[in-house]
């Protein structure tokens, strides 16, 4: 049915992660849910007929950022934060371990009057201030206490000093629910997947209070019935909405959508999926700390040695790839671990695999060519630009002075971006004398000028409330 694909997906994560649940909760007649890492709503239902019944994508969760409020308990010390340097951790696509609303309250102190004329403050007492419904979510991810690694510091013996919630733990068996190990002379004892490093798991918790929550859902019904009467402004939807671009995954492919701003709760009807990001296969790599091959993009794990009346076995994925591998004929390489001189006068780098989201290097350190220049912005300003190659290929552009003004997307520098800007791009792509706006042509953001910022530009041309550059 039409929910056959999420059902695969939610059960994909709870063959990766432990102690996940389904979990709802009911807040003014309507039912919230989760569901793999998105939550839904249900209304409709009654005690003797779902006719009615109607479903709804109400948030998905995608990047999570994590920080912790320093709780002595590290695993329940984690919440749902803005990207910045003091994060905790980042994961994509982690499911939802469980959902609750609950009342979040707040206490303010009153003082206890007595003595023998009732005047007399005798003490402080602790009474409610406010009470506020509120959707609560925890994230689950594989962070946990046991699964530690060396920090590169050492104790007062000298020896190394282990942390957990620094790695993520890899290679879950769901078959298996004990933490300790098999008898030496158990069967399987040699294959054996003790779930050992996923004791105390973290959760990333977010928080939503209802009613504010309901009130954007009903901006949100605001601005469909604005975008309906042709009268948009009344939405303030330059205010409420962004467009986010979520990447292709393991099954599924990359698509872009408006949420609202400050929940991020998904608009309807305003998804389109991304046909230059098709769904990606699993890309197993050999793991050596876990001792089998691991997905880089959704880790999934594959050990190719157990026997097939094993718990833990699974059948090899044909379709998946076991290897890094290089870029073919005609393919443009990107690089990674990128270092630049304090100057800029040098720069290093090391080829990635050339498997889409796989930052993994493939080649040893290689120094680059560095190209110094000046060029002029749309403001009248000079700025230096410092341009690293390798065999032909740029790796990475440096401006220490900030970069050029420009429009993205206006390749002619007239101050629009229209049909024009698409002829002078195909011309540049014909011809790469042609006068050109490099920095404005790159509308895809991939730090590249080809056919794929031609193709952005064109689809942008056509439907620019859906499409976006950068």
């Amino acid at each position: 049915g039409e929910y056959y694909d999420e059902v695969l997906v939610d059960e994909a994560y709870y063959d990766l992660y432990p102690d996940l649940v389904h979990s709802m909760g009911m807040y003014k007649g309507v039912l919230y849910f989760n569901f793999g890492n998105k939550i839904y709503t249900m209304t409709g239902a009654t005690s003797d007929s779902l006719d009615g019944v109607a479903i709804t994508l109400l948030k998905e969760y995608n990047d999570v950022y994590a920080n912790s409020n320093g709780k002595n308990f590290t695993g329940m010390s984690f919440y749902a934060a803005e990207e910045g340097e003091d994060n905790a951790f980042h994961v994509f696509n982690r499911p939802i371990a469980a959902i609750c609303i609950e009342d979040e309250v707040t206490y303010r102190e009153e003082p206890i009057m007595g003595g023998p004329d009732g005047e007399t403050v005798i003490g402080m007492a602790k009474v409610r201030d406010t009470v506020t419904p509120t959707l609560t979510v925890s994230i689950g991810t594989n962070f946990s206490e046991s699964n530690k690694i060396e920090t590169g510091e050492t104790d007062e013996n000298g020896d190394p000093v282990k942390a957990g919630y620094k790695l993520e733990a890899l290679d879950y068996n769901p078959d298996y629910s004990m933490y300790n190990k098999k008898e030496p002379g158990d069967k399987y004892y040699e294959y054996e997947n003790s779930n050992e490093e996923f004791l105390w798991c973290a959760n990333v918790v977010d928080t939503m209070p209802m009613e504010a929550m309901l009130e954007e859902l009903a901006s949100e019904e605001t601005a469909e019935e604005a975008e309906d009467t042709e009268d948009a402004s009344e939405a303030n939807e330059d205010d409420e909405y962004v467009t986010v671009t979520i990447r292709a995954w393991c099954g599924q492919t990359g698509y872009t959508e408006k949420r609202t701003a400050e929940f991020g709760l998904s608009v309807p009807d305003t998804r389109t999926v991304n046909e230059e990001d098709p769904a990606q296969n699993h890309h197993f790599i050999e793991n050596k700390r876990e001792d089998c091959y691991v997905c880089v993009h959704c880790n999934d794990s594959y050990h190719e040695e157990y026997p097939k009346d094993y718990d833990g076995y699974e059948p090899k994925d044909e379709d998946a790839t076991y290897e890094h591998y290089d870029y073919g004929e005609g393919e443009t390489p990107e690089f990674v671990n990128i270092q630049w001189a304090e100057d800029y006068s040098t720069c290093t780098a090391q080829l990635k695999c050339a498997e889409r989201y796989c930052d993994a290097a493939i080649s040893d350190t290689v120094d680059c060519t560095v190209k110094a220049e000046t060029i002029d912005g749309s403001d009248g300003n000079t700025y230096k630009v410092f341009t690293a190659t390798y065999m032909g290929n740029v790796v990475e552009k440096k401006y220490p002075d900030g970069k050029p003004a420009y429009t993205l997307g206006d390749m002619n520098g007239d101050g629009k971006v229209n049909s024009g800007d698409l002829l002078r791009l195909h011309k540049y792509l014909l011809d790469t004398s042609t006068d050109i706006d490099l920095q404005a042509a790159d509308v895809n953001g991939d730090g590249k000028v080809n056919s794929g910022d031609l193709l952005r530009l064109r689809k942008y041309l056509l439907d620019p409330d859906n499409v976006v550059l950068g």
